[in-house]
């Protein structure tokens, strides 16, 4: 969910229609949360919260080519720009500007090479060990670990900078490629039907698809289900009951802003 796209004051849902795309997106957050600003919350919890969101994204990277994947979709960009440059009426200096960022881009993380640099570091070996159990991280656990939370702030976020220095070619490409994606198709206004369901035919012929975004005034007080693939989104709106947990199916009809991104 993201706050401030499409229609004014409104939140934004999306939903990848690929494994590719749903990777970049959890890859994003992973980012976000490693370089959020922990300046006003000096804690051992945030510490431990920017632990945990770079054991994920080192897990993350380990188990897929995210490097690979996000070269493939900047270079494909790029081509598709320079293809789309040759057309009447086209803004060339702007896209002659996106095409320069993106060979900005590609350069560095095409070089990208290797892990982590804390993965060897063995009160970190310590923290993911005893990370999958519950209330665990203790002092009793890593005394190591513990000694570093007390640390100055600024020295520990000097460390966190040099432990991601060799993922930012990644982080700028991934931000890049969705920025790009995001950018790709505008906002239509729509009204659900009249049980609150809307659905829409795709065809990957003709247009392949990669993320579909949903923005929906924050005053209605509903999220959007969205399920689909590149042939077909379905989505219906729910209003949610944060007392019980169980949220209850809008049959009404709903304007919301949808976005088929590319």
């Amino acid at each position: 969910m993201r706050k401030g796209y499409g229609m004014a004051d409104t939140l934004v849902f999306e939903h990848p229609l690929n494994d590719r795309i749903r990777m970049m997106l959890r890859v994003e957050q992973l980012f976000l949360q490693c370089t959020a600003d922990r300046s006003a919350t000096n804690t051992t919890l945030s510490d431990q919260a920017a632990l945990t969101a770079l054991l994920e994204l080192s897990a993350l990277l380990g188990r897929t080519d995210i490097r690979t994947e996000c070269v493939h979709e900047l270079e494909r960009y790029a081509t598709q720009l320079v293809k789309y440059s040759a057309r009447d009426g086209v803004d060339r200096s702007a896209l002659t500007t996106i095409i320069d960022t993106i060979q900005t881009t590609l350069q560095p993380l095409k070089k990208q090479r290797g892990a982590l640099p804390f993965d060897q570091l063995d009160f970190i070996q310590q923290f993911r060990a005893k990370a999958v159990v519950p209330i665990s991280a203790c002092a009793f656990d890593s005394p190591a670990l513990f000694c570093w939370y007390q640390q100055p702030e600024a020295e520990k976020e000097a460390q966190r900078q040099a432990w991601l220095a060799p993922l930012l070619p990644l982080e700028a490409g991934v931000t890049l490629l969705l920025d790009l994606i995001r950018s790709s198709a505008g906002a239509h206004a729509l009204t659900t039907s009249a049980t609150g369901v809307y659905s829409k035919d795709f065809d990957p012929q003709h247009t392949l698809h990669q993320l579909i975004r949903v923005s929906v005034a924050p005053g209605k007080s509903a999220y959007p289900e969205i399920s689909g693939n590149k042939y077909r989104i379905n989505i219906r709106f729910l209003k949610p009951n944060f007392e019980t947990g169980r949220a209850t199916v809008l049959e009404e009809l709903i304007p919301f802003e949808l976005s088929c991104c590319i």
